[in-house]
């Protein structure tokens, strides 16, 4: 049975003659594609359908935005302290929320009260924060 590389069967839009240039290298090839043997690459290249192109632009264009969706979040330049309070045992505040992750600036007016209802979620209250106001430079808080 032939083994064929990880490529789904399609069915090719022009014949094979027009797609595959005759005069292939398959060493170079099989470099290429990380020393798979030359039959195998072969079968890949008779089953795919070998209409991949490149975009290039000429002149290269400057990105004023990353493309990096967890780079493209506003900064706050300041040291933030935060810490989890527990309400009462006897009050359970609205929605079932018993604890809240507190952040507050310490050299600005800021501060950020998410409520939690178990100690777990503080990770979340951190990334609603990012959300909403940005990602912090340098964030201090208490190792229990």
């Amino acid at each position: 049975m032939l083994r064929v590389a990880n490529v789904k069967a399609t069915k090719c839009l022009r014949l094979w003659d027009e797609v595959l240039p005759s005069d292939v290298d398959w060493k170079v090839m099989r470099h290429r594609f990380g020393f798979i043997s030359e039959l195998i690459l072969k079968a890949t290249c008779k089953i795919s359908t070998q209409l991949g192109s490149v975009d290039v632009r000429y002149p290269m264009r400057r990105h004023f935005k990353s493309r990096i969706a967890g780079v493209n979040v506003n900064r706050i330049h300041k040291t933030f302290s935060t810490d989890t309070m527990f309400a009462k045992k006897e009050s359970v505040a609205v929605g079932g929320e018993t604890c809240c992750q507190v952040y507050v600036g310490n050299t600005s007016t800021l501060t950020a009260i998410y409520g939690m209802k178990r100690e777990g979620e503080d990770l979340a209250t951190l990334e609603q924060f990012v959300i909403e106001w940005g990602a912090l430079d340098v964030i201090r808080t208490i190792a229990h």
